[in-house]
């Protein structure tokens, strides 16, 4: 925990920069979890600064950024999504990303992200936040487990041989 007040806001264009220095990292974590599975695109922050870019014009979306003293140190990303036949769930709403500054870890700015993703969850007028989660990402999971998610589907996966 730090001493220091977390401040959690709403991401506007002016965040643009940060959003996509973080989108890549969290990218960049994903992939030394399994790089065949995760994805980080070339182009790097300027592909995400466009992602985020689009996403801030979106209403059924909500990009949050926390900060201490006035600097970013971490962001979510909320967005409504429709019902899934294929998925066999209803609509609601997802946690797309969150991420946390390496250095800011371990102070509670995750749990106070993901409060203030249930907050954006229920002003797009979901019942529901969703995530996923990959299963090397312990301490992720703990965060997860201690602010209610329960499992409720495992992804899988296998490479295709020629």
């Amino acid at each position: 925990m730090t001493d220091t007040p977390i401040e959690i806001r709403r991401a506007d264009v002016r965040d643009l920069a940060i959003l996509a220095r973080f989108g890549l990292a969290l990218a960049q974590l994903h992939a030394t979890f399994d790089e065949r599975r995760f994805l980080v695109p070339e182009e790097g922050e300027r592909r995400f600064l466009r992602f985020f870019e689009a996403e801030l014009a979106r209403a059924d979306a909500v990009l949050l950024v926390a900060e201490i003293s006035a600097a970013p140190v971490g962001y979510a990303f909320v967005r409504l999504e429709a019902a899934s036949l294929e998925e066999l769930r209803g609509r609601g709403a997802w946690l797309h990303d969150i991420y946390v500054a390496r250095e800011m870890r371990a102070r509670g700015i995750g749990g106070r992200l993901m409060e203030a993703a249930f907050d954006a969850a229920r002003s797009l007028g979901s019942t529901s936040l969703t995530l996923g989660v990959s299963p090397q990402n312990a301490s992720a999971r703990a965060l997860f487990d201690r602010m209610g998610f329960r499992p409720t589907m495992v992804e899988m996966r296998a490479e295709l041989r020629d």
